[in-house]
């Protein structure tokens, strides 16, 4: 095989001058130190294995793998791998962007490496098994350093790139930010392949392994608030795997940058035990300026109201004093067209019996309700901003009575009359 084989031209001897001048291009290329044009951080990735030099035909290439968006990784960093996250470039570049934005306005810019230096590891969005953590995170590193970038619908929070993680002892694991929406973001040992963790509340517990991961930094949601849990981490569920991790530094940027309007009612006595409520709870929902008073009732000793923003519905309740403080409980309501939807709730009491809850969602400009359970008696139902609720009456049997509703506005319209499914 020779090159006339390919059509190729003849081989001829490159002049020395114009040799001297790809040599150093191609050193400049491979070391950025000295190159015009490229920093420590940005460079390229490689020079591609082949360097191809016609010069009878006139045709010089040389080929370089040309780098990505943003910097490449810090030099002498090696990426780690990913497990069971992704990235999403698009949306990540989008949440760098606003925590970037939200780190100006704070005037916190000159503690933080720029922009440009922020390379996003992994992404990831809400979870269908925690309805109200509306919660996008972005792992990344900003010069090299750890950075955590989690944005909801009306805040940003994003973890202090100077502060030393607070590791677990004897280990690489380290705690980088406990969000104020129930997040561990952490730094992972190297070692540990698998991750368990678990976290414990007065009002509850939550665990679960594997944890995702990617390049040694690890995001894990909870729904709890973090402040005042226990919690811990290690390389399986076993008592003897997990280990306490430390509080984490406080976040560099805690802010709302895009807040609610109208903002939520807080004053009227529904309003301020809503707020009082959802402030105390040990279980969280993110942005909880979204929510509205519904009604206030007075179940089986207890205080509750209910709320919704027409995809998830919640009850906050207080329990009867010297029990465990204010509980939340939250579910999504039915995604359809449904005028009425409506959810059941188990605040105080056992699923079937006295205390258990249905709530749900009306027509805005809904001022009053009446219902009937099966062929029982026609009950009225209060309403407040779209939210309604009520007490389940007792029944037999594991089947919820047929739920039938009638809703009238303000001038006593109509605005619905039939079946509403509970789901």
């Amino acid at each position: 095989m020779n090159d006339d084989e390919f059509g190729l031209p003849v081989r001829r001897e490159l002049p020395p001058e114009v040799r001297g001048k790809l040599r150093a291009a191609l050193e400049e290329g491979m070391n950025p130190a000295v190159g015009k044009g490229f920093s420590a951080v940005r460079r390229p990735l490689a020079v591609a294995a082949g360097v191809t030099l016609l010069f009878g035909a006139a045709v010089v290439t040389a080929q370089y793998l040309r780098p990505t968006e943003g910097p490449g990784p810090a030099i002498g960093q090696t990426p780690g791998p990913l497990q069971g996250v992704r990235l999403d470039a698009s949306k990540a570049a989008a949440e760098l962007d606003r925590c970037w934005a939200a780190v100006q306005a704070e005037g916190k810019a000159g503690l933080f490496p720029d922009r440009s230096e922020w390379v996003p590891v992994f992404t990831t969005g809400p979870e269908a098994g925690l309805p109200g953590n509306d919660v996008n995170i972005v792992a990344a590193r900003a010069g090299g350093k750890p950075l955590f970038c989690e944005t909801t619908r009306t805040t940003v929070t994003v973890s202090d790139p100077n502060a030393a993680p607070a590791y677990i002892g004897g280990t690489k694991t380290g705690a980088v930010m406990f969000s104020p929406n129930g997040v561990i973001s952490a730094v992972l040992d190297p070692s540990w392949q698998v991750v368990g963790y678990r976290v414990e509340t007065a009002a509850g517990s939550s665990s679960g392994t594997p944890v995702p991961f990617g390049d040694h930094l690890l995001v894990q949601r909870t729904g709890y608030r973090l402040a005042t849990a226990k919690i811990t981490l290690g390389k399986d569920l076993s008592p003897g795997g997990q280990l306490a991790l430390p509080p984490a530094p406080p976040p560099a940027v805690s802010v709302t940058d895009r807040p609610v309007t109208p903002p939520p009612d807080r004053s009227s006595a529904a309003g301020r035990f809503l707020g009082e409520c959802l402030a105390k709870a040990q279980n969280l929902v993110a942005d909880p300026d979204r929510f509205q008073p519904g009604p206030l009732l007075t179940v089986g000793g207890s205080e509750l109201v209910t709320s919704n923003d027409g995809d998830i519905a919640l009850v906050c309740s207080s329990p009867p004093a010297g029990d465990r403080g204010p509980t939340l409980d939250v579910r999504s309501l039915p995604r359809d067209a449904a005028p009425v939807r409506a959810t059941l709730f188990n605040p105080v009491g056992a699923v079937g019996g006295s205390g258990n809850i249905i709530g749900g969602a009306t027509p805005p400009e809904a001022t009053r309700m009446t219902v009937r359970f099966g062929q029982g008696a026609m009950l009225e139902v209060p309403i407040s901003h779209g939210a309604f609720g009520l007490e389940m009456p007792e029944h037999t049997g594991f089947d919820l009575p047929e739920l039938t509703a009638k809703v009238y506005d303000a001038t006593d319209r109509v605005l619905y009359d039939g079946v509403v499914t509970i789901r």
